[in-house]
């Protein structure tokens, strides 16, 4: 439904032809989650990790979900985009 919608919109919005009904519809064989709770752990990893080509299935599994959290919050924590140094200093005194 969304792709043929983007070919409508496309379409509708009077672009140039590129020739959409000879494109195939493709699906990465990306890794599963299990639960509910992972699914942004599994988005944050697929952009991270994604290359033309490169097998994702065997660089995230989801028993790398706990370790992935807490390798995303210290990065998230000590950002250099993160200006909140309090935070930073309860951390590193633990």
């Amino acid at each position: 439904m969304m792709i043929e919608n983007f070919k409508r919109a496309w379409n509708d919005a009077g672009l140039r032809n590129m020739g959409y009904r000879h494109y195939e519809t493709a699906y990465p064989n990306l890794p599963k989650q299990e639960g509910c709770d992972a699914c942004g752990i599994f988005v944050l990893n697929w952009l991270e990790n994604w290359r033309s080509r490169n097998a994702l299935q065997s660089v995230f599994t989801h028993d790398m979900v706990q370790d992935a959290r807490i390798r995303f919050a210290v990065d998230i924590l000590f950002s250099e985009h993160n200006i909140l140094d309090e935070g930073k200093r309860i951390v590193k005194d633990l």
